[in-house]
């Protein structure tokens, strides 16, 4: 292993990080862009609360109605893959929506 790359590595992450986390916190701080950062902090909270749902109740249906790829209970299946995929739709108009706005 070559030493000066990984200071070199060491150093370029390093000063990736802090200057990275400053521009988070500068964002933040800075009157101009505060209202700016809040908006985008709170849509990605609720964009990753969904999320997480949503991959919750995935891995509960799939361990509870799958079985490798044959489906135990295949009428349960159906009916959350339908409940999952209209809630996918609401997902894709609000973001849409929130987009165009």
């Amino acid at each position: 292993m070559n030493t000066a790359n990984a200071v070199y590595g060491l150093v370029g992450s390093v000063t990736l990080f802090f200057v990275a986390v400053g521009i988070v916190i500068l964002l933040f701080l800075w009157p101009i862009s505060r209202d700016w950062a809040l908006i985008f902090a709170a849509w990605g909270i609720g964009l990753g609360i969904t999320i997480g749902l949503k991959m919750l109740m995935t891995m509960t249906c799939r361990s509870i109605q799958y079985r490798k790829f044959y489906r135990i209970r295949p009428n349960a299946a159906n009916v959350t893959s339908l409940a999952l995929e209209c809630w996918f739709l609401g997902v894709a108009g609000s973001v849409l929506l929130a987009r165009i706005g």
